[in-house]
């Protein structure tokens, strides 16, 4: 490929990544605006531990966006700026995902009436997930090789070179949620018939929706890792996290 062409391509490629991040931001203080009313009433008020990972997950979120606006908006970013914001974005975004499933993993403890066997099973399948999704996210970022643009209207990291192991880190997210599913319907089929609380079948409700939907978005974030170029490797996972953390909200809100 010609300088030009790489110039013309790496231009098309950062338009569609900015479109894709300014999209992303608004949806992601569209929903903080939209459950900012109810979480204020519900959650600002008795802090407990669930509460501090919930603010930790519900707020992280905004500091990656200043950070990927950063990578995505300087002129004359270098490759080794990029890898740095790209290494903080990449662990930023496993924590962020991370403790949001720590709020929906109480879900399922509360469904169980906080059963003690349980909870350290959760724990040890929790750490076990999870440990080997940041092991894969420091391989993909360690992987990642940036083009270098001369032209002073191309702004913004662009990958040139990254490992595809990261669609594993959604293998496993999906995997960890369709294991909390399980533990869900199990104890809706043990308790359905027999419970009146609306606490408990709003709660199954709601996680099986969420179960649907990152079933989709997490089958969505693997082809489009497979299939198209790795310049698009991050195509769909913005907005996917955005949406994780919006449903975590909910659902704490449902709890309180």
């Amino acid at each position: 490929m010609t300088s030009l062409a790489l110039e013309i391509r790496a231009g098309r490629i950062i338009q569609l990544s900015n479109y894709l991040i300014v999209a992303s931001s608004s949806l992601l203080v569209y929903d903080f605006l939209l459950t900012l009313n109810e979480e204020v009433q519900s959650i600002w008020t008795r802090w407990t531990c669930v509460k501090i990972v919930y603010f930790l997950s519900r707020y992280l979120p905004f500091v990656d966006v200043c950070v990927i606006m950063y990578q995505q908006f300087t002129p004359g970013i270098t490759e080794s700026q990029c890898r740095i914001a790209f290494r903080i974005n990449g662990w930023m975004y496993v924590a962020g995902m991370a403790l949001s499933e720590v709020v929906l993993t109480y879900r399922v403890w509360v469904l169980w009436e906080r059963n003690t066997k349980l909870a350290y099973g959760l724990a040890m399948f929790f750490c076990a997930l999870w440990g080997t999704g940041l092991v894969i996210m420091d391989q993909f970022v360690k992987s990642l090789t940036f083009v270098q643009l001369s032209s002073p209207l191309n702004r913004g990291c662009i990958i040139q070179n990254a490992s595809r192991i990261v669609w594993a880190d959604w293998a496993l997210l999906l995997l960890y949620n369709t294991g909390t599913l399980v533990l869900m319907v199990r104890k809706a089929s043990l308790s359905w018939s027999g419970v009146d609380s609306r606490l408990f079948k709003r709660l199954y409700r709601v996680g099986v929706s969420y179960y649907l939907f990152l079933f989709v978005i997490s089958v969505g974030n693997v082809a489009v890792i497979g299939s198209l170029p790795i310049f698009y490797v991050n195509l769909l996972s913005r907005f996917a996290a955005n949406k994780h953390m919006h449903l975590q909200t909910l659902i704490l809100i449902f709890l309180v």
